[in-house]
């Protein structure tokens, strides 16, 4: 495993279940707290979203559950880079 050799690393939840971040014990953005559609959307800086886990090395990008109805949305923007 790359953390388990010293190398962080960053999880990327783009599960509108939000798997990953619940995974890691991580808790999902609320309705006020900034979320992955709004960084994508919005381009805004995702360093401020990166939560640390309990697991030495592994960070996670977590993944919000009002996102979901965004999430075509955000994929799409993200396989295209087209924000409309």
């Amino acid at each position: 495993m790359l953390a388990e050799s010293g190398r962080r690393v960053l999880v990327l939840d783009g599960d509108p279940q939000c798997n990953a971040t619940t995974g890691f014990r991580i808790r999902a953005p609320g309705p006020n707290d900034l979320t992955q559609a709004m960084v994508v959307l919005d381009a805004l800086d995702p360093i401020p979203l990166i939560r640390e886990t309990k697991v030495p090395g592994i960070y996670v990008l977590p993944a919000s559950f009002g996102d979901c109805k965004m999430f075509g949305s955000v994929s799409h923007a993200l396989v295209t880079g087209c924000h409309h």
